[in-house]
């Protein structure tokens, strides 16, 4: 893998191998000349792992489409507004919100999900919500060993904090505080789950 980033210093990366991390990326200040990307966007040949539909079933309010009837379906089951998702969605990439109307025939929401159809053969409908926090867990060659807290504002990924105590400010983030921190409710929910299996990879989140 390329990383695009400044070259790291010697004693971050032996860092990073003395605390077990293996095939470290190359780091490199622009893309390499001759490699199929487009301008600074990250690029990479996504394996089947990583098909959303493999891990939609752990949740039964999201939907697998395979055509536009099902995606109309599935939309008013969520209340007629939803969550539309491609197959390789990522970072708030390859999302849209749409509402029934949107997805009418010949409709804004309708072609994007034709469009994202022909392309992935698939899309996962789910509703929409309001969410407080997001939080995934995170496994290593197999082993669960911790959370990861999402920044994503206005559905688009900012940053990762890796299983860092968030400093309660108001009663809500001390609630979520006592659920995630103390209690670890996250990975009691999805440790039973077997997440590595369904993803393909013993490494993952």
């Amino acid at each position: 893998d390329i990383v695009v980033a400044p070259e790291q210093r010697p004693a971050f990366l032996s860092s990073l191998a003395a605390a077990g991390v293996r095939d470290l990326p190359t780091f490199a200040p622009a893309p390499p000349a001759g490699r199929a990307i487009a301008g600074q966007r990250p690029y990479a040949v996504a394996g089947p792992h990583l098909r959303r539909s493999n891990v939609a079933r752990y949740r039964a309010d999201v939907s697998v489409c395979r055509s536009v009837e099902e995606v109309r379906a599935a939309a008013v089951a969520c209340g007629g507004r939803a969550v539309l998702k491609r197959e390789w969605s990522c970072s708030g990439m390859g999302v849209r919100v749409c509402d029934a109307a949107s997805l009418a025939p010949g409709g804004a929401g309708e072609r994007w999900a034709r469009a994202a159809l022909r392309r992935d053969g698939v899309v996962t409908v789910e509703p929409v919500l309001d969410l407080l926090a997001e939080y995934s867990a995170e496994w290593i060659d197999g082993e669960l060993c911790g959370v990861s807290r999402f920044e994503a504002p206005h559905m688009r990924w900012s940053a990762t904090l890796l299983d860092q105590e968030p400093r309660p400010a108001a009663p809500l983030e001390e609630e979520l505080f006592e659920f995630v921190f103390r209690r670890r409710a996250v990975e009691a929910a999805l440790d039973p789950l077997d997440v590595p299996a369904t993803c393909g990879s013993r490494t993952c989140g």
